[in-house]
């Protein structure tokens, strides 16, 4: 008695024998084409080479998701500065430490703010719009924390900019923290 011809036949003859263009065609039409083309594929092809192939795949989106978390984080607080509500200045100020932090230079939690922002411009080289923008910023923080119920001004999500903006020229990201920035990273 002998084995069927399917068995028989090498996965690569019947890979070939599987796909048949007119087929595809057809079957794309209908939306469901390329699953229904596809499906006998999946079956044809050893597991390790499926298994490869998701794990190259996925682990390109994993690697991704550290910058995600990032561009999230920095989209919410600039959402918050340009409300301007009451928790505008700390948003702002939240954005500049991390921005800070991806370029290498952190701040401690003994410095106040005043003495942070000296070390921020020194250490990125802030020109003088950034500074000038800074200076606004650190007045609206402590304002903010400081002051009872003090009204975060108008200028406060231009003077980010200026900041943000100064940084990106003296201080511009790598490639490295441009993907795996430091601030969107779990601290041990």
């Amino acid at each position: 008695m002998s084995a069927p011809l399917a068995a028989a036949t090498p996965w690569r003859a019947r890979l070939t024998k599987t796909v048949v263009l007119p087929e595809f065609w057809a079957a794309t039409a209908t939306g469901l084409g390329v699953i229904a083309v596809l499906l006998p594929l999946w079956w044809t092809l050893p597991g390790f080479v499926w298994a490869l192939l998701l794990i190259v795949l996925g682990g390109g989106y994993l690697a991704l998701l550290p910058s995600w978390v990032r561009g999230a984080l920095r989209q919410q607080r600039l959402d918050a500065v340009a409300a301007g509500g009451e928790d505008a200045a700390d948003a702002a100020w939240q954005e500049l430490v991390a921005a800070s932090v991806d370029r290498g230079t952190g701040i401690s939690d003994t410095d106040t703010v005043r003495v942070a922002a000296t070390k921020l411009a020194r250490e990125h080289s802030l020109d003088e719009s950034g500074r000038a923008g800074l200076r606004v910023l650190v007045g609206e923080v402590e304002r903010s924390w400081y002051g009872a119920g003090a009204p975060v001004r108008s200028e406060l999500p231009a003077a980010l900019e200026q900041v943000l903006a100064s940084l990106a020229v003296n201080a511009p990201l790598s490639l490295r923290a441009k993907l795996f920035p430091r601030s969107a990273m779990p601290t041990r």
